[in-house]
C-alpha cells in the first residue's frame, strides 16, 4: 500500500500534487493523518486553527481518488516512539506500507528526530520505498497551510482563497443566541466555531448549505460583537429571505468575499443600519458569483 504522510489541514494545492505524485507509482493510495495535530497535542492551550474539520479533509482527499484515509491517534504512546520505532512499528508492520510519500520538510519520531533522509535509509532496510516531493502546486506557488491561515487571519480573503483554491467553510451546530440578531430585525444562526482557525474579524458575504440540502445566501459576522462589549468569538449568519428554526442542527457557511473589519458603533440604531447595508454589499456580491 501506498501512503502519503502529513497533516493535510486544509487539502490545498500542494497535497493534491503530492497525492497525484504518490498515484503515479501506480496502485492504491491512502492517507495516513494524525488527530489531534502535533501542534494542539504539544500545546493544548494554543489558538485554534484548523482550515478544516476531520469530516471535511476526508472528503476533500476522497475527492482527489485517494482509497482510504487512515487517522492516527497522536498520544503519548505515539509522540514517545522514536523515528526508527515509528518507521518499523508503525509504517511497516501495522500498515504494511510499500512506499511512503511526504513532502521534503516532513519530520517523524520523538522530538521530530526523523527526517526524510533518514525515512529514506529506514525504508531500504524495512523493504518500502520512500519518494521526498516539492509541495508545489501548479504555476510555481508555493503552497502551505501556514501561508494559508496568515493570510485568513491578516484579512487578506481573497490571497487566502487564490491560494487555497477553494473557500473557507465552516460547518458546524446552531447554537442558542441571546437572539440580539432578531430583536433588531437581522435573526442569526449562531455556529459553533469549535476548533476551526479564527479568520480576520468582520463581515462576510457568504453560501449556507442547510440541512435539506438547500442552498441560500447569507451575511456572515465573525467576531466579538464589540457594540454590545461582547467577550467570545461569535460566527453569526443571517439567511436571506429565511427564518426557520434551525437550533440544534448542521449548517455548512462557505465564506465567499471579505465585506469589512469589525468595528463598534455607537448604539444598536447604528449597528442596525450598518447590517442593512452589509446585506445589500452581499447580495450584490452574491448575485455576481
Amino acid at each position: 500500500m501506498i501512503f502519503c504522510i502529513g497533516n493535510f489541514d486544509g487539502v490545498h494545492p500542494g497535497h493534491a500534487w503530492a497525492i497525484k505524485q504518490a498515484r503515479a507509482i501506480g496502485g492504491d493510495v491512502s492517507v495516513l493523518t494524525f488527530a489531534p495535530h502535533p501542534r494542539q497535542y504539544f500545546d493544548p492551550q494554543a489558538a485554534p486553527f484548523a482550515l478544516t474539520s476531520a469530516q471535511q479533509r476526508e472528503r476533500y482527499l476522497k475527492a482527489l481518488g485517494v482509497f482510504e484515509v487512515i487517522c492516527l491517534p497522536f498520544d503519548a504512546d505515539l509522540a514517545g516512539l522514536s523515528a526508527q520505532d515509528f518507521a518499523s512499528r508503525v509504517l511497516k508492520d501495522q500498515l504494511k506500507a510499500t512506499a511512503i510519500v511526504a513532502g521534503q520538510d516532513f519530520h517523524f519520531g520523538k522530538d521530530r528526530g526523523g527526517n526524510m533522509a533518514l525515512l529514506a535509509d529506514l525504508g531500504q532496510q524495512l523493504g518500502f520505498a520512500v519518494h521526498s516531493i516539492d509541495l508545489q502546486a501548479a504555476g510555481g506557488k508555493t503552497v502551505s497551510s501556514s501561508r494559508i491561515r496568515q493570510a485568513l487571519r491578516d484579512g487578506d480573503y481573497a490571497g487566502a482563497c487564490d491560494l487555497w483554491q477553494q473557500r473557507f467553510v465552516v460547518q458546524g451546530t446552531v447554537l442558542q443566541g441571546d437572539q440580539l440578531g432578531r430583536t433588531l430585525g437581522f435573526p442569526t444562526a449562531n455556529l459553533d466555531f469549535g476548533a476551526y482557525l479564527r479568520p480576520a474579524f468582520g463581515v462576510y458575504a457568504s453560501w449556507v448549505s442547510l440541512p435539506n440540502g438547500q442552498t441560500r445566501a447569507g451575511v456572515t459576522n465573525i467576531g466579538r460583537r464589540p457594540t454590545v462589549d461582547g467577550i467570545q468569538d461569535r460566527f453569526e449568519t443571517h439567511i436571506f429571505d429565511f427564518d426557520a428554526d434551525l437550533y440544534g442542527q448542521t449548517l455548512a457557511v462557505e465564506l465567499t468575499h471579505f465585506i469589512r473589519p469589525e468595528q463598534r458603533f455607537d448604539g444598536l440604531d447604528a449597528l442596525k443600519s450598518q447590517i442593512a447595508v452589509d446585506c445589500e454589499t452581499a447580495r450584490s456580491m452574491l448575485v455576481k458569483i
